[in-house]
């Protein structure tokens, strides 16, 4: 099944000219849908060393306004996916753990249960996150793991791709 979700994302990246919350409505609906993911966004890096929201799905993000930019050396599991180039798996919400204490007071509007940040590389250099939420507790496997990695390489290609220039 994986292997089809990877397949049927290129062929509409491939066929389809998508804004950004475009794509995170189809991650969500189609490529992660299996999940039970409810909401997916994509952050990026700044050149002011900030994380900045650029596209979203499945959640009012006017709901959030404080988290559409913030200093990259905060401590939140979108941080810690850059900095430390990793997937954070917070499988235990809506109680966030410990370590991350700036998310206490945090609440999304649908129940949740685990929240997956994935990074995405560009020249092997973090440059922007994807993260989805679920409201099935997912545990942390190999398989879902190199799906997710594979999902961020495509979403790094199609995303950040350079502008082509034609002769028109």
């Amino acid at each position: 099944m994986i292997t089809s979700k990877v397949a049927e994302l290129v062929e509409h990246l491939a066929n389809e000219n998508l804004s950004e919350d475009q794509i995170c409505q189809f991650l969500t609906e189609n490529t992660f849908a299996f999940l039970n993911v409810n909401h997916c966004w994509i952050s990026e890096v700044t050149g002011r060393k900030t994380v900045r929201a650029r596209a979203s799905y499945g959640v009012d993000q006017r709901l959030y306004s404080e988290w559409q930019e913030f200093p990259l050396d905060w401590k939140l599991p979108v941080t810690d996916a850059l900095t430390e180039e990793r997937l954070v798996w917070i499988n235990n919400l809506p109680d966030w753990p410990d370590e991350y204490p700036l998310l206490k007071g945090v609440a999304y509007s649908k129940p949740v249960r685990t929240q997956i940040i994935i990074p995405v590389l560009r020249f092997n250099s973090p440059i922007a996150c994807i993260g989805i939420v679920t409201t099935e507790q997912l545990s942390p496997d190999e398989e879902l793991d190199l799906f997710f990695r594979m999902i961020a390489n495509l979403l790094s290609l199609y995303l950040f791709r350079p502008a082509i220039v034609t002769g028109k």
